[in-house]
């Protein structure tokens, strides 16, 4: 009864607060959704953008009369334009974005180059109501040191169209966290007709991303005291060092509308990564590749670990679960006579979970990676990639990239839910669509990594108990395991650097052909891992 009425008793209060229009468009927005039928996934952006679009803004206008009530007073953010480049129909289109925005909250500094293009932009400028001009600083590059400074500063491209209610989204981020130092959302392309296509759905604040691509400078307003900044014109020296993940707030929603010539860069290259990898080490990497015959599938991944991997220093451990074919056991005596390969028996029912932890302990190298039977090797620096995110500090476990044959990403990293408890957000995605506009083409941060292919530390292993062979015996061992390793503190990493090539399921099935024992892994995982599972579920909202 009373944790009960405690629970009541603090709903009441927050909706008496500032989040109270907040929590009751919730709660009118579920229930429509559920009447309506609309369901949440990026893949719905084109059918459903409309209604988040009108619930969203339906929150924010709830919170700004709120606070109107409340008298409280919105932080002007600092608009900073570089038009140098950009034609004056382009600086325009930005401008009028923010003149119908839904709070005040706003001020532009447009810099241009050409005395010319500040003639232009002044006739335009005339025709804007006096409160409206009140706030634009028109400046050519002589004049940039006269630029007005504020607390909070923003970067658009020339071009870019602000949502309507990107101040007052950030007004309501302001307001429910006093430590808030950086701001940022979603964005997609707009072309000249208004269609809109491509968003670019950003995770939370990802170190690991940012190291290949500053993917928040695009839609996000900093807190100038957290950032060094050289000029107010310089978005690229934004440094993110001083940014704690409390300090952050990603809004769920599509901020910008970016111009079609408008993308991130370049994510880093395998010759890049080699460039910046330590000299080759003498730590070796045990790769353990559980098998029961199939020498169909072993053949192609034994041999590129072998013969296609650069990476010099391998143990190479076939876990034999019992194989009776006599080209498997022939294989098998072949490949044994190679000194840096082990064949180790494990007779007995199929417990993948059992299999790699007989392995681990019999490893001798530093680091174990757990290896599919059914992935082929297609590139021979992917290990490398792999081991240069392995040894940074922080480091957990490190994923490849795994593809279908047909060429369709299948693993660029697995969310976790409380539902499915995880999957492949990117499964099926062509790779004429793995550009610059989708996260599964930079390394990342990950909630796990597929155990079809992990790379970590041999300590980290033991001490985070190993793979669950008990309660886990084949599905959802390899997400258990990572989530071990993040309550340790330590951050599992898709490299994108590496790709491989995965033939899902060859050897064994689905998992749906073993539907009770599936069932029981899962309500396994749902019950010690609730906790986690809700709030990752969050990642991608």
């Amino acid at each position: 009864m009373f944790p009960s009425l405690t629970k009541n008793l603090a709903i009441a209060r927050r909706v008496f607060t500032l989040e109270g229009p907040e929590i009751l468009a919730r709660m009118a927005w579920s229930q429509f959704r559920r009447k309506a039928g609309i369901r949440k996934g990026r893949s719905d952006y084109p059918q459903n953008r409309l209604w988040q679009e009108h619930y969203n803004r339906l929150v924010l206008a709830a919170c700004l009369l709120f606070a109107k009530f409340r008298k409280a007073t919105c932080p002007t953010i600092g608009f900073a334009l570089d038009g140098r480049e950009a034609s004056t129909n382009a600086a325009m289109a930005t401008l009028n974005s923010l003149v119908g925005q839904t709070s005040p909250g706003w001020h532009l500094t447009v810099i241009v180059s050409q005395p010319d293009d500040y003639e232009k932009l002044s006739v335009e400028l005339a025709s804007l109501p006096p409160s409206v001009q009140a706030r634009i600083t028109l400046l050519t590059e002589k004049r940039m040191a006269e630029m007005p400074v504020y607390p909070w500063a923003s970067f658009p491209v020339a071009g870019a169209k602000l949502n309507r209610d990107y101040c007052a989204a950030f007004f309501r981020a302001f307001s429910k966290n006093n430590a808030l130092k950086l701001f940022y959302g979603h964005d997609d392309i707009i072309n000249d007709a208004g269609e809109r296509s491509l968003p670019f759905w950003r995770p939370e604040f990802d170190p690991v991303m940012l190291g290949e691509t500053d993917y928040l400078v695009q839609t996000a307003t900093f807190h100038t005291e957290s950032f060094s900044l050289e000029g107010a014109l310089s978005p690229s020296a934004v440094t993110y060092g001083k940014i704690r993940p409390r300090q952050t707030h990603r809004e769920n929603m599509v901020l910008v509308h970016q111009p079609a010539t408008k993308a991130l860069q370049t994510p880093t290259s395998i010759q890049q990564i080699q460039e910046t990898t330590e000299p080759p080490r003498d730590e070796t990497v045990s790769i353990i590749i559980p098998t029961r015959d199939r020498l169909d599938l072993l053949r192609k991944s034994v041999e590129g670990c072998l013969e296609q991997t650069a990476y010099p220093a391998i143990e190479l451990i076939i876990v034999d679960n019992g194989s009776v074919e006599k080209e498997t056991r022939d294989f098998f005596n072949t490949v044994s006579d190679r000194p840096n390969v082990r064949i180790l028996p494990a007779p007995g029912p199929f417990n993948f979970a059992k299999l790699i932890n007989l392995a681990a302990r019999e490893a001798q190298g530093e680091y174990l990676l757990l290896l599919n039977n059914d992935i082929e090797v297609t590139e021979k620096n992917w290990l490398s990639a792999m081991m240069h995110f392995a040894r940074q500090g922080g480091a957990g476990a490190i994923g490849a990239r795994l593809w279908h044959p047909d060429g369709r990403v299948q693993h660029a990293e697995l969310t976790l839910d409380v539902l499915r408890i995880a999957f492949s957000p990117f499964d099926g995605l062509p790779a004429s669509e793995v550009e610059t506009r989708s996260i599964a083409a930079y390394t990342h941060d990950a909630q796990a990594v597929t155990g079809a292919c992990m790379l970590l530390r041999k300590k980290l292993f033991h001490t985070v108990g190993g793979m669950d062979e008990t309660n886990l015996a084949i599905a959802f061992n390899d997400v258990d395991l990572c989530l071990k390793i993040r309550k340790e503190g330590l951050a599992n990493i898709c490299c994108a650097q590496a790709n491989l090539v995965h033939n899902e399921s060859a050897s064994r099935g689905s998992d749906a052909d073993h539907n009770e024992r599936f069932l029981r892994e899962r309500a396994y995982m749902r019950r010690k891992w609730d906790k986690e599972l809700r709030q990752a579920s969050r990642r991608y909202e």
